[in-house]
């Protein structure tokens, strides 16, 4: 990222042919995060969500403690930051590099460019699960998240639900949420592994 040394994680969403007829999603999402992934350095999100268009990008300075919120290139919002914070999409692979059990609670400041707030996830129960990709042991994982907009605001029963599996790996295997205008299921398929290192 313009010479920074950074780690990068993209989601996209989209909706299915049939879906389009009723709510068109057409989403990505793109954070980098400071080697050690130790913060967030820059979060983008390209949103078309029913009517909703958007183009952002949201730059976090660090030497000001401010995050700078842009819709297409042009600056709506910046707001006071804490010298550790993150982007919404990366506390998804923040949660996987801790400890993961039954009871335990991870809290992590984050920041939309909108608004700063903790977000708490909680780890539920062990279980079994069935996906394209396998069976897993795994454990649920529910971050409580407040002012979300969109598709994904959290509708009055609504609960975002991630898998992670069990072992070392902890990898997602599936993500579950209601929202407002239905609900929305995402399985892991394949797995594919890199290519081996040299010896």
């Amino acid at each position: 990222m313009n010479g920074t040394l950074c780690h990068k994680f993209v989601l996209s969403v989209q909706t299915t042919e049939f879906a389009d007829a009723f709510y068109k999603v057409r989403t990505r999402a793109e954070s980098y995060l400071a080697p050690g992934f130790r913060r967030s350095l820059l979060y983008r999100k390209k949103q078309q969500e029913g009517k909703t268009k958007r183009d952002v990008v949201v730059r976090f300075d660090y030497d000001r403690n401010l995050a700078f919120y842009s819709n297409y290139g042009k600056l709506e919002r910046e707001i006071p930051i804490r010298p550790v914070s993150f982007d919404p999409l990366s506390i998804a692979y923040l949660f996987r590099l801790g400890e993961i059990k039954t009871g335990i609670k991870r809290s992590f400041p984050t920041c939309d460019g909108r608004v700063l707030q903790d977000v708490v996830v909680a780890v539920q129960e062990k279980e079994k699960l069935r996906v394209a990709a396998g069976k897993f042991e795994v454990f649920e994982a529910t971050p409580s998240l407040k002012n979300l907009r969109g598709v994904f605001k959290k509708s009055p029963r609504g609960v975002l639900r991630i898998w992670y599996s069990a072992d070392a790996r902890r990898i997602p295997v599936k993500m579950a949420r209601k929202v407002a205008v239905g609900s929305f299921t995402a399985r892991l398929e394949t797995i594919k592994k890199g290519p081996k290192s040299k010896p």
